[in-house]
């Protein structure tokens, strides 16, 4: 999972530290301002209170994403067997997401890691995106449809 961080706060190094800027409003879950449905299924919530009640170093799962939907674009780690990467899809937006949904009806299974995190520097909103960014995105969004037919064809 990902959390933006404000400019003008410290890096967090561990998962308290992250946990207090949550609470002091300098950080908050990736994208969550910008395209809400980019880390929604991930549930940032739960893994929050499950920190909240302790904290340790070592890594296991938190919980599994049971509520998966399109747009959902986790960082995640999986096996180099897992459907790579459309590239009719350039550039920004329908890159990530179009191979996770690939995953996901093949059969894939999303589980969320604790304690580990990553991090964005800066904190994100919507008026100060480039033009461009829209423009690749409205191109890849028409390449879906084709791309949404063909998957399901593939794995239903």
């Amino acid at each position: 999972l990902t959390y933006e961080v404000d400019e003008k706060a410290q890096m967090p190094r561990n998962v308290t530290a992250l946990l207090q800027l949550v609470r002091s409003n300098k950080a908050r879950p990736f994208h969550q301002k910008v395209f809400v449905h980019n880390q929604y299924a991930t549930n940032f919530t739960l893994w929050q209170s499950q920190h909240n009640r302790s904290a340790t170093d070592t890594v296991t799962v938190s919980h599994k994403v049971t509520n998966f939907e399109f747009f959902y674009e986790p960082f995640y780690v999986s096996r180099d067997s897992a459907p790579p990467h459309d590239e009719r899809f350039v550039g920004y937006g329908f890159t990530r997401n179009t191979q996770v949904y690939e995953m996901f009806v093949s059969g894939y299974e999303f589980f969320v890691l604790s304690p580990l995190f990553t991090l964005h520097w800066g904190m994100q909103v919507k008026k100060s995106r480039p033009q461009w960014r829209e423009t690749q995105n409205n191109k890849n969004r028409k390449r879906f449809e084709g791309f949404k037919k063909e998957i399901l064809g593939r794995y239903q």
